[in-house]
This record gives structure tokens, C-alpha cells and sequence, in this order.
């Protein structure tokens, strides 16, 4: 039997972006996860530990919402196995017309 388990708008505070001014304060970003795989007691993702393991790059620089979510990717299956698909959104980037939030997925 096969289970998702989704998380959604986990907020994190890292600093982003590639402008010197989006350097000088940490941003809240949005995460959402989710894992797909195997139903079983050996393979049980616990959302507590997901959450921490995401909270871990808080503080952290990242110059693009790619790099973050291929990082999270990355620590996600290096945890857990099983499919994950990332999806980081960045509220209000510095752009002009105005945008509300960019937003990049990552899946393996």
C-alpha cells in the first residue's frame, strides 16, 4: 500500500536573493513537502523531524528559491526514502511590475 504525506506552508527564515539589499534581513519563505512511498511501520515519516530538518537551514544565504529547494531535496531523501516533491515560494520578490510570490518545485 502506498501513502503521500503533505506539509504545507512550513515557514522558514533564510536569507535570499541575489540583490545586496535582499541580503540584510532574513525573509520568511514558504515550504511546502510532500513524500509519497511504501505504507509501513519501518518506513513511517514522522512530520515533526520533517519539520525540524527544514527548520535547520534557517539563517542560512541562498541566492536563488532553486538552490534552497534542490538543498531540501537533497537532505529530504538523504533521511527518508521514497518520491518528495519541494515547493519554495518567495512573497513579494523585488521586481517590477509587483509580484505577489514566485514559486519553484522540485521532484525527484
Amino acid at each position: 500500500m502506498k501513502g503521500t504525506l503533505e506539509l504545507r506552508d512550513v515557514s522558514l527564515n533564510v536569507f535570499l536573493g541575489v540583490l545586496p539589499c535582499e541580503k540584510l534581513f532574513p525573509r520568511r519563505v514558504g515550504v511546502d513537502v510532500s513524500h509519497s512511498g511504501n505504507v509501513c511501520p519501518m518506513s513511517v515519516v514522522d512530520y515533526r523531524e520533517v519539520c525540524s530538518l527544514l527548520d535547520s537551514v534557517s539563517g542560512e544565504s541562498f541566492d536563488f528559491i532553486e538552490q534552497l529547494a534542490e538543498r531540501l531535496l537533497r537532505a529530504l531523501k538523504t533521511r527518508w526514502p521514497g518520491e518528495w516533491r519541494v515547493t519554495v515560494r518567495k512573497p513579494f520578490p523585488p521586481v517590477n511590475p509587483a509580484l505577489e510570490c514566485a514559486v519553484y518545485t522540485i521532484a525527484d
